[in-house]
C-alpha cells in the first residue's frame, strides 16, 4: 500500500496545473502530425510543396502540381478557386505522373525524378512520428503516477528528436529540389526551347510539422518541471 501511495502521490497544489500541460501539448502535436500524415490527396488543402509551371512569354501560370505524402494534384490555369484542387492521383506510396501531363507541361522526366526521389525517401517517416506521439500520450494521462511521468518524458524526448529530424529533412529536401530545378533548367535550357519556367514553393505541411516539433519540445519542458 505504501509503495502504491508513493507511485501515485499527488503533486503540490501550486504545480498540479503543470501536469495537464504535457498531455495537452502532446494532443496538439499529434493533431498537427496527423494532418501532415494524411496530406494531399487525402486532405487536399494540406500539401508539401507546389511545382509552378509558368509561361515566360506572357508571364502567366500555365499550371502547377501540388505534392502531398500520398500523391499529387495537377491544376491547370483554369483551376483558380480556393476549392479547386484539379485532378488528383489516388492515394498510394510513390508517385506516378501520366507521361501525357509531363509532355503537356514541358516537364522533363529528369526534372520530375529530382523531385520524386527526395519525397519518397521521407514518405513513411511522418506516420511514424505521429504514431510515436500517440503512444506517448497513453502514459501521459496518468497525471499523478511518477513512473508514468518518467516513461512519458523518455518517449516525449525521443518523439521530439525524431520530429525535429523529419522537419529538417522536409525543409532541406525542398530547398535542395529548388536548387536542382534551377540547375536543370540551365543545363537543358528549357526556358529558351519551350518558353517555360519552373518554380518550386513550400506548401503548408512543412510548417505544420515544424509547429508540431515546437509543441513537442514544449511538452518536454512541461514534463520536466
Amino acid at each position: 500500500m505504501a509503495r502504491f501511495t508513493r507511485l501515485f502521490k499527488p503533486p503540490p497544489t501550486q504545480r498540479r496545473y503543470l501536469f495537464f500541460l504535457e498531455p495537452s501539448f502532446l494532443f496538439l502535436a499529434f493533431l498537427f502530425q496527423l494532418l501532415v500524415s494524411l496530406s494531399l490527396p487525402i486532405i487536399k488543402p494540406i500539401h508539401l510543396f507546389t511545382l509552378h509551371i509558368e509561361d515566360d512569354s506572357v508571364v502567366a501560370n500555365k499550371g502547377e502540381i501540388r505534392f502531398g505524402l500520398w500523391g499529387f494534384c495537377f491544376l491547370n490555369e483554369y483551376d483558380i478557386g480556393l476549392s479547386d484542387y484539379g485532378d488528383c492521383s489516388p492515394p498510394e506510396v510513390g508517385y506516378t505522373l501520366n507521361p501525357a501531363i509531363l509532355s503537356t507541361l514541358g516537364l522533363s522526366a529528369t526534372l520530375y525524378d529530382i523531385i520524386i526521389q527526395g519525397l519518397v525517401s521521407v514518405l513513411l517517416i511522418h506516420p511514424v512520428v505521429a504514431t510515436m506521439t500517440l503512444v506517448t500520450m497513453v502514459p501521459s494521462v496518468l497525471l499523478f503516477s511518477h513512473s508514468a511521468r518518467i516513461v512519458t518524458l523518455v518517449l516525449n524526448v525521443f518523439s521530439a528528436i525524431l520530429s525535429t529530424v523529419v522537419s529538417a529533412l522536409d525543409i532541406a529536401i525542398i530547398l535542395v529540389a529548388k536548387t536542382q530545378i534551377i540547375r536543370a533548367q540551365e543545363l537543358y535550357d528549357m526556358e529558351e526551347n519551350l518558353g517555360l519556367k519552373f518554380r518550386l514553393s513550400f506548401g503548408n505541411a512543412p510548417w505544420l510539422g515544424l509547429v508540431a516539433t515546437v509543441v513537442l519540445w514544449a511538452a518536454v519542458v512541461a514534463g520536466s518541471v
